[in-house]
């Protein structure tokens, strides 16, 4: 699994912190939810309207309907609705959903109602859910935090339904905008089962780029895609700072895919914490140096990038690989092997070229992991 260098650089491998999870629709469709559209037109149906939205829906005017129904009955009324219709549909967490709150985020922001990713985190890892009404918003940052943008079934009244709903996070209630705008300044944002089509978050991502919140080299999406993707959409996405990481978009929409590619990303990330905790540098110093002079030379410094770029859940070393290593780097390369990784890379020097100091240091190498 191959992730974009920035994204895995923004890891913190000794706190375990730097990235923030934006999770859309796109898991929740996949456990058995509906989606927005078909959540309309289901209420739509229990209060008799389906002919008067059906053309809404249709040219994707949800906000619209959403307006419509909310005015033809109350607002209340259809988030009590909404409410009781995600509680019915929501049976079990998908498999991105268990995915994602084992990935070490340092939290998750989505838009979703349901409380999926909740149910996911078996372990608790993250805080209990909060939403734009909730109080010291600013004091989660510190913690690993889970916010419902838009509210949640546990809380009808904080669901977000109508443009009026979505002006007052955007506009009358700061405190919001404030915390979204030190998530994106101090982390970095994987877009996960996101299509872009919230109008409300696109006009956030448009003021944050104006405002030179968000880096050209910090915000992320994985994007299923049919192959090559499609320039359009492509630019659009580069012009919001938005850096696409295309997975193919197969007949599960890019289910499997996501999957495959979170999974990937997990181990990487784990890996890197873990060899960061128990790396070279925990060896003898004596037994350090000598290696270090010894991996330097011409011999092995020339076969180190073939080696590095095979070890597995080590993008990042794949990278250093691929853009060249010289003496220096071997130094801060000490930093992040793990001991069982070093013993792999000299077992295979080794064979190229044997030597005392490569036996001697073998000899002291954990066997396994």
């Amino acid at each position: 699994m191959d992730a974009p260098i920035d994204l895995i650089e923004a890891f913190d491998p000794r706190r375990g912190e730097g990235l923030v999870a934006f999770v859309g629709s796109g898991p929740s469709c996949s456990a058995g939810l509906p989606s927005w559209p078909e959540l309309l037109r289901q209420i739509a149906a229990e209060l008799n309207l389906e002919n008067d939205v059906e053309g809404y829906l249709s040219r994707g005017e949800f906000l619209q309907v959403a307006q419509f129904l909310a005015e033809e009955r109350s607002e209340a009324e259809i988030r009590e609705r909404v409410a009781r219709r995600i509680r019915q549909a929501a049976k079990s967490p998908s498999a991105i959903h268990e995915l994602i709150v084992r990935v070490p985020f340092s939290g998750i922001v989505t838009t979703n109602y349901d409380l999926l990713l909740t149910d996911a985190d078996q372990s608790r890892r993250f805080n209990l859910p909060i939403t734009h009404e909730s109080t010291g918003l600013r004091d989660q940052l510190q913690r690993h935090f889970l916010l419902h943008l838009h509210g949640h079934v546990n809380e009808p009244g904080s669901i977000v339904l109508t443009r009026d709903g979505y002006d007052h996070i955007q506009i009358a209630n700061d405190r919001v905008r404030r915390f979204l705008s030190a998530v994106f300044q101090n982390f970095a944002v994987l877009f996960i089962g996101f299509g872009f089509a919230d109008p409300h978050i696109d006009d956030l991502l448009r003021e944050f780029k104006d405002l030179e919140v968000m880096a050209e080299s910090s915000v992320f999406a994985i994007v299923p895609s049919p192959f090559p993707p499609d320039p359009v959409r492509d630019r659009n996405l580069k012009f919001r700072h938005i850096n696409a990481v295309y997975v193919p978009a197969n007949k599960d929409h890019g289910v499997t895919e996501i999957i495959d590619w979170l999974e990937g990303f997990r181990k990487a990330l784990e890996r890197i914490s873990d060899s960061h905790l128990n790396c070279v540098r925990s060896l003898r110093p004596d037994l350090e140096a000598q290696l270090f002079g010894l991996l330097k030379s011409d011999t092995y410094l020339a076969n180190l990038p073939s080696i590095l770029s095979v070890l597995p859940n080590r993008p990042d070393l794949r990278n250093l690989a691929r853009i060249g290593i010289n003496a220096p780097s071997i130094r801060d390369l000490f930093g992040k092997l793990a001991l069982s990784e070093l013993r792999s890379i000299l077992v295979d020097l080794h064979k190229i070229k044997p030597d005392p100091v490569l036996e001697d240091a073998l000899s002291c190498l954990p066997m396994n992991e």
